[in-house]
């Protein structure tokens, strides 16, 4: 499959991002383990935390979705990488009676033989978002689901395919279920620009996403708190200074408690803790959860 190659060009410390070739290189070193999709310069530990505080949101958000399938309930993650998503899912069905029928795209082919060891009933599916045709599962499923997929995707034409691809699946009526660095508040550094030192991710106002996705026959339902700065960097503030103290937290603890295993194990309650807190207070949020509903 023929791939868009260069992506994001940092000319200031000539780096070229390439998207295929990162997410080959972090799935053939990591094998399955979260630092493979989440930090990879980070302990494995503190991988697990920040999971774990998506993971909250997510069950949660599910709970408020009125999901009712007499049949089979056709699910499709873009971008499954280690799999972790897949047995929420499956236990969220599993506990509403709904018959799951789940369809696995991604990238890479170890990524996708790892999750097919682990559910042989998943149907797997090798495919590029930056150049997949958009209609080939065009209203095929009832849920799509992308986790921390689309912003890395820094090229503009690339984003665009995915995004509309993602969309294009979902057949009406039925639900697409974005997890991404949103930009809302006033102040952000990262709007349109990388967000990490490798250029591999791009922070997007929420805007940016309305936009395609209304002309694409969508209506946002609802925005939710995924992690927080805490937990996964800090991408805005209502200020400048607001930014940099959380920024000035988030370095504190990649270079210690974060980047050790034993320390991020120790210290999991505490930071979970902490993390539901600045949810729960509605500033502060990192990733988010949007969403939104293809109209009939």
């Amino acid at each position: 499959m023929h791939s868009q190659k260069t992506d994001m060009i940092d000319k200031k410390n000539n780096k070229t991002y390439l998207n295929e070739d990162y997410w080959l290189r972090l799935h053939a070193n990591f094998k399955g383990k979260l630092q493979s999709v989440g930090w990879p310069g980070l302990s494995e530990e503190f991988n697990k935390i920040k999971y774990e505080s998506e993971l909250n949101s997510f069950l949660s958000i599910l709970s408020q979705l009125d999901i009712q399938k007499e049949d089979t309930l056709k699910i499709l993650e873009v971008g499954v990488g280690t799999g972790f998503w897949i047995a929420a899912v499956q236990e969220f069905c599993s506990q509403h009676e709904l018959i799951p029928e789940l369809t696995a795209a991604d990238i890479s082919l170890d990524a996708l033989d790892f999750v097919v060891s682990r559910y042989p009933n998943l149907i797997a599916e090798h495919l590029d978002l930056a150049c997949v045709p958009v209609d080939k599962f065009a209203q095929k499923f009832d849920i799509v689901l992308s986790v921390m997929v689309l912003l890395h995707l820094t090229n503009p034409e690339s984003f665009n395919n995915g995004l509309r691809f993602s969309a294009t699946s979902v057949r009406d009526g039925g639900l697409l279920v974005l997890y991404e660095p949103a930009i809302v508040n006033s102040y952000s550094p990262w709007s349109d620009r990388p967000i990490s030192s490798e250029n591999n991710s791009l922070g997007r106002h929420l805007t940016e996403f309305d936009k395609i996705l209304s002309k694409q026959g969508f209506e946002r339902l609802a925005i939710f708190p995924g992690a927080s700065w805490l937990t996964n960097s800090p991408i805005e503030a209502h200020t400048y200074i607001g930014f940099k103290i959380r920024k000035f937290f988030w370095k504190i603890l990649t270079k210690t408690i974060y980047s050790s295993d034993l320390l991020s194990s120790f210290s999991r309650r505490i930071i979970l803790k902490l993390d539901a807190l600045i949810k729960q207070s509605g500033n502060g949020c990192s990733g988010k959860f949007l969403i939104y509903k293809k109209c009939y």
